[in-house]
């Protein structure tokens, strides 16, 4: 019997991933127990790759960034029971759950390779008791890793992330944990220096803090309950009419485009500044601030006048012939990129 190469089992093994994590409705009992083999594998892998990354630091600074939040579901529910008279009688229904979502990731910087970094992940888990600061921590700690317990013996940085809700607390408990942690036998055979070489930082969630403040800036419109509830069931016909709108955005588009006069280099970097905090990557804004200064005013799609894509990375690479192409069609190919 012919035994399969390393590369072999490498393209079945990721065939295999692929496979399983494809959305779905249903899986059979074998790819069941194949999921949880690729989830318990795939765990065992990133501690493994977490360990190695701690004994290629070679001393030098390590950081780890933990944090975590609970998230409410709804869940069905299954029971069944005996009656005295010895019936048996089943009920199902839904019920409200709270789990833990977090993750870890490990970085440091190399002299001669630059950053390099991991990751630990695991699957939620349920808080069934009570949200408190405690129980949030004693969860997470089924998951997360200390970097002395991972085996680093030199300068060891601690990040944490949370909602400001109770952050307070979580400082106070995730400290005094860390305290009682064993710290490894370093070269020089003392702990003492250890000691004073790790450090432990809490920030509050930056993305919490956006939500917050654009709920709260935007309170004072959202009074209306059927105005909300409009507003709900338009977005949720948005997203059920995705193909319909794709269809129809190149004809949207002819009907609202305009040009204007090139706006200078104050806008141009204003709306890189903004496009850049909303996340877009370099390429796209270098696309819509600076090659087509793109904006939307008056009920009117804006371009530059004579704007002409030379030098965008998307469009270059998925249509070589890209500057070739009328403006119009670089538009439309865009939304199909982006």
């Amino acid at each position: 019997m012919e035994v399969p190469s390393d590369a072999d089992q490498a393209h079945r093994a990721v065939a295999t991933i692929t496979r399983l994590g494809r959305a779905s409705g249903f899986q059979n009992d074998p790819d069941r127990f194949a999921t949880g083999l690729a989830c318990e594998a795939a765990k065992e892998m990133l501690i493994r790759r977490a360990k190695a990354l701690i004994g290629e630091s070679l001393g030098s600074p390590v950081l780890s960034s933990k944090s975590c939040d609970g998230t409410p579901i709804r869940t069905k529910f299954h029971a069944s029971g005996t009656l005295p008279s010895g019936k048996r009688v089943k009920s199902s229904g839904k019920q409200g759950r709270e789990i833990l979502v977090s993750n870890q990731f490990l970085r440091f910087k190399h002299p001669v390779e630059g950053w390099r970094g991991s990751c630990l992940l695991s699957e939620p888990v349920p808080l069934t008791c009570t949200r408190s600061a405690p129980a949030i921590l004693s969860a997470a700690r089924k998951t997360w890793a200390s970097l002395r317990s991972l085996g680093a013996t030199k300068c060891c940085v601690e990040h944490y992330c949370w909602d400001r809700a109770g952050i307070t607390a979580l400082e106070r408990e995730v400290r005094e944990w860390h305290l009682t942690q064993p710290v490894p036998m370093s070269d020089d055979g003392g702990t003492g220096v250890q000691e004073l070489l790790e450090f432990v930082l809490v920030t509050a969630c930056a993305l919490h803090d956006g939500q917050n403040a654009f709920r709260w800036g935007l309170l004072s419109h959202c009074q209306n309950r059927q105005l909300m509830r409009d507003v709900y069931i338009s977005i949720e016909a948005l997203r059920n009419s995705t193909d319909l709108l794709h269809s129809r955005i190149s004809s949207w588009i002819a009907s609202v485009l305009n040009f204007r006069e090139a706006r200078g280099m104050d806008w141009v970097s204003r709306q890189q500044d903004i496009l850049t905090a909303l996340g877009v990557e370099a390429d796209i804004v270098e696309l819509l601030a600076s090659d087509l200064e793109l904006s939307w005013e008056g009920g009117c799609l804006w371009v530059r006048e004579g704007a002409q894509v030379t030098h965008s990375a998307p469009l270059s690479q998925s249509f070589p012939d890209a500057r070739n192409m009328p403006l119009l069609e670089n538009l439309f190919k865009l939304v199909n990129i982006v």
